[in-house]
């Protein structure tokens, strides 16, 4: 048994850049390089232990990437250091400054500053965000997580002393002002709980996700059918998220992994290529796909209730090539969002390969 002693260095880049540096340039990249697992090499059951232990290390150097960009991202109204607001507590104080036309001009002055900071953040949440091609289902609760916390932190800077002082004031003087901050108001507090609803929906999947994380066919084909049903249940009752454009990026980024995850299995998590191995060793992993394939057919042509409006529909999860679906008035059609969760994941992979 061994002990490494070395120095975190937290001064430059903070505690979390200072740890996730260390695990990514020193453990993970050792752990990785190692032989020396014992009777794990034993076994293909070892194997998947190994690989799932560095995939755990990854999705911890995400969070802790995910824990930096919310840091970063979070948005300070800017501080107003020429008005005394240890004396807008009692209403007489409040009161007389209302009376008082440059304290109210000022006060103004420092909502719009804030009005457009929050607007500016509404307009770029708004906004189609750039991500990888190849991104998985599990960053769409991420960037969820990040929009959660920067709204509810403004509302909070909303809801404190300062803000509300300033909102007293301009009460009192009837500002005209005022309107438009509280129809802003409304906006960003509807955005918040949209972010907090479409979290709490999306972490269903997180466990359901695993197996497509975690590059193992057999157990992703037996984790389909449950990752279809938490997609389904966030379809049918959340608030915010059951939009056929949502619906279809989240079906897009379950196909991305899945490529993911298939190319994994015939370049062994990336350490081979495809033409440096043994023709019959690739042969037998690609027919394990098929099986695979044949796995998941099952679960894409079978019908799905999707509840809108008080009323059941029926549609089926399937690609174009798939039998005839029941008529739909209302619901959403989601067969093409899904149609590459088939045979399209194999042969990409075999492209990319």
């Amino acid at each position: 048994m061994s002990a490494v002693f070395d120095n975190l260095d937290t001064f430059k880049s903070g505690i979390l850049n200072g740890i996730k540096n260390m695990l990514s340039s020193v453990f993970l990249p050792a752990i990785l390089a190692t032989n020396n697992w014992g009777a794990l090499n034993q076994s293909k059951q070892g194997e998947s232990e190994k690989h799932i232990f560095t995939e755990t290390i990854n999705r911890y150097l995400s969070f802790l990437d995910g824990a930096r960009v919310s840091i970063e991202g979070t948005v300070m109204l800017k501080k107003v250091d020429n008005i005394d607001f240890s004396k807008l507590h009692t209403f007489e104080e409040v009161t007389a400054a209302a009376s008082n036309s440059e304290t109210v001009r000022q006060l103004e002055e420092v909502l719009m500053t804030w009005y457009k900071q929050i607007e500016q953040v509404l307009i770029e949440s708004e906004q189609m965000r750039k991500e990888a091609d190849d991104s998985g289902p599990l960053t769409e609760l991420e960037h969820w997580k990040r929009m959660s916390a920067k709204f509810n932190y403004i509302i909070e800077q909303i809801k404190g002393p300062t803000c509300k002082a300033v909102i007293n004031v301009l009460n009192v003087a009837h500002s005209k002002l005022l309107k438009n901050w509280r129809d802003l108001d409304a906006r960003i507090t509807d955005t918040a709980n949209e972010s907090k609803d479409n979290v709490r929906y999306l972490y269903t999947l997180e466990k359901v996700c695993q197996p497509l994380y975690n590059y193992d066919l057999v157990s992703m084909a037996h984790g389909i059918q449950n990752l279809i049903n938490a997609i389904r249940m966030i379809h049918s009752v959340s608030r915010y998220y059951n939009t056929s454009e949502r619906m279809t990026s989240l079906f897009i980024k379950v196909t991305n992994q899945m490529v993911t995850a298939c190319k994994a299995c015939i370049t062994d998590g990336g350490t081979v290529h495809v033409w440096d191995q043994e023709t019959l060793l690739v042969l037998k992993k690609i027919q394990g796909m098929r099986t695979y394939e044949g796995h998941l057919d099952p679960v894409l042509f079978c019908p799905v209730p999707i509840c809108l409006g008080g009323h059941v529909h029926q549609t089926t999860i399937a690609n174009k090539n798939s039998r005839p679906q029941a008529k739909m008035t209302h619901a959403p059609i989601l067969s093409e969002s899904v149609s590459a969760l088939s045979t399209s994941s194999i042969n990409s992979a075999l492209t990319f390969c």
